[in-house]
């Protein structure tokens, strides 16, 4: 089990991608963009109510809804402290 994913970073937080799940029509279209285990990602955005996150990564920019980044798992040096 990982220990925390992307939905949980909070805006303005960095992390190291572990992994893209188990959903392979989601990993393929990450994959697609260059979004990769192990690049950093770094939250810009968050919208209120579960809403998408807006995320950089070293190609760009990319929308994701919630429930699709809490199944990306971030490196567990990377979880963000509450």
């Amino acid at each position: 089990m990982h220990a925390s994913s992307v939905s949980r970073l909070r805006k303005g937080a960095t992390a190291k991608i572990q992994d893209l799940g188990d959903d392979p029509i989601l990993a393929q279209r990450l994959m697609a963009l260059g979004i990769l285990p192990g690049q950093q990602i770094f939250v810009e955005q968050r919208f209120p109510l579960s809403g998408p996150l807006l995320c950089k990564y070293c190609h760009g920019k990319f929308g994701i809804r919630h429930k699709e980044a809490a199944k990306i798992s971030i490196s567990p040096n990377h979880i963000p402290k509450d």
